[in-house]
């Protein structure tokens, strides 16, 4: 998880966007902190549950890498298709650490999930246009998204983290 670089290094190039990992003190994996540039392409909103409200989303500025198309999306996009990306790099980076942390997905995802970077719960579902997304259980609160507007300038469609429940 991203948040759009507060200080760049210098002007991203055309298409791409520097962004800071984010650091949590109950993860059980850590990665440095570090700024990176990558492709906006491949980076969504992330919808967590704590931000829905009443008929409102309070979007907090966190990214996700998402590396799927719409045509196939129970697998990402293979490393052919990502191939001299600096989103690959990153994932090449931090191999070791992704794969500890999708033993369990790896079930879910099932054998033939594709690249150890894939996610579990994505499906045709994950390009719908305009969802309806409920808060967890500790709050019945739910809002109808359809897009966020970027950092970066224009909007994109959202993923979701895990706590969310969504209706298409």
């Amino acid at each position: 998880m991203f948040n759009l670089a507060p200080e760049p290094p210098t002007q991203p190039k055309a298409g791409y966007v520097y962004v800071t990992n984010l650091q949590f003190t109950k993860s059980v994996y850590n990665v440095p902190t570090e700024t990176v540039e990558l492709e906006k392409e491949y980076l969504f909103p992330l919808v967590k549950s704590i931000e829905i409200e009443r008929f409102k989303h309070n979007y907090s500025g966190i990214i996700v890498p998402f590396p799927y198309k719409k045509t196939s999306s129970k697998r990402p996009l293979d490393r052919m298709e990502l191939q001299g990306t600096k989103l690959l790099d990153y994932f090449c980076k931090y191999k070791e650490v992704i794969r500890k942390q999708t033993d369990y997905y790896q079930k879910i995802r099932g054998s033939d999930a594709g690249e150890f970077y894939g996610l579990a719960r994505v499906g045709p579902y994950s390009f719908a246009e305009c969802y309806v997304a409920f808060r967890d259980s500790t709050k019945w609160r739910a809002v109808v998204i359809s897009s966020v507007e970027t950092g970066w300038g224009g909007t994109q469609k959202v993923c979701f983290s895990e706590s969310c429940s969504i209706n298409l």
